[in-house]
């Protein structure tokens, strides 16, 4: 029935507030989810500016884990995500550890609070910005992330970056898991 579908349906979250005035240059990152957010200094230093809510997170599996899920691939398998599952039960599999929903999973321990974090953006000298959901970051590095938007930077294409970049994860899903591909939404920021 569409109750139950909607019972053990959720979404990701993954918000970014930009401040820019006189006395205040920051940027304020809150996610639930596994989307993702770097940026990239006038260095080229890059700095993942929020925390990924996965199983792979200790934090995370731990609070699963007291309440009672257990975490493994599907059919305790090699293959995909890990996952969380009620014990003895085909369900929910869920592959995060907080979201907005997911109802029958809050008893595992799926929270629906997000993390924020604070950036002062002179401070960081932060001149690229990429924030992406679960599917750009599966089978793309950080490093070739940054190398893509980069290679945009000087001409200050961002929208170009951003096809580039998804162009690359769709590529990649095509020939690394041709049964399907996850969401590949991705937005450059390019700071002058």
């Amino acid at each position: 029935s569409i109750n139950k579908l909607c019972h053990l349906s959720g979404s990701t979250s993954l918000l970014l507030f930009i401040i820019n005035s006189q006395n205040c240059n920051k940027i304020i990152t809150t996610n639930l989810g596994d989307s993702k957010i770097i940026s990239i200094s006038e260095d080229n230093i890059i700095k993942e500016l929020n925390i990924v809510h996965t199983p792979n997170n200790p934090d995370e599996k731990n609070r699963i884990l007291k309440n009672g899920g257990v975490i493994s691939r599907i059919d305790y398998s090699n293959v995909g995500p890990l996952r969380i599952w009620y014990e003895n039960k085909k369900y929910p599999g869920l592959s995060i550890t907080r979201s907005f929903g997911d109802f029958e999973s809050e008893a595992l321990g799926v929270i629906s609070e997000p993390d924020i974090k604070e950036y002062d953006i002179d401070e960081e000298k932060i001149k690229i910005l990429i924030f992406g959901s679960d599917g750009i970051w599966k089978f793309l590095t950080n490093e070739k992330i940054m190398d893509i938007a980069l290679s945009f930077y000087e001409q200050n294409d961002a929208n170009g970056a951003v096809k580039k970049i998804s162009e690359t994860a769709i590529k990649l899903w095509e020939i690394k898991n041709p049964n399907g591909i996850a969401d590949v939404t991705v937005f450059v920021i390019f700071f002058k």
